[in-house]
């Protein structure tokens, strides 16, 4: 779990896509001046549980989703700024989304949900583990 001092920040790229995604998880606020983001002077991140928005970080287009910390428990605020994100990307490729013809909507959500998830609770490492030779027996 995180604690509760500790903010995290994963920069990665969207694959096949020249996009930048940036997770933050913990205090929104302190991550916001981190990542040094402007916001409107009247944006009051104090009672936000999630924030997604649209920026250029380091001089490509970029989505970041921040998700406060006690929040990292609730997957409908994840899924809610995950829902944001596939709605802003596919908005600056000019993809329109289709109700009846979604799937590629859902693995592209599917994948932005994952990298949260991997940033929230990084997945187990499977130990090293050695396999057996088979022996197969060949007969003429």
């Amino acid at each position: 779990m995180i604690n509760k001092n500790t903010d995290i920040i994963k920069k990665m790229s969207v694959p096949i896509l020249d996009y930048g995604l940036v997770i933050g998880i913990g205090n929104i606020d302190r991550i916001i001046k981190r990542l040094k983001i402007r916001l409107s002077s009247n944006t009051d991140t104090s009672n936000y549980n999630g924030l997604t928005l649209n920026t250029t970080y380091n001089g490509r287009h970029t989505v970041v989703i921040l998700i406060d910390r006690e929040s990292t428990n609730r997957w409908s605020v994840i899924a809610h700024e995950c829902k944001h994100a596939t709605n802003n990307i596919f908005e600056y490729y000019g993809v329109k989304l289709d109700p009846n013809n979604d799937e590629y909507e859902c693995y592209f959500l599917d994948w932005i949900v994952e990298q949260v998830q991997n940033v929230i609770q990084p997945p187990k490492k499977k130990p090293n583990v050695k396999k057996e030779k088979e022996t197969v027996e060949i007969t003429k």
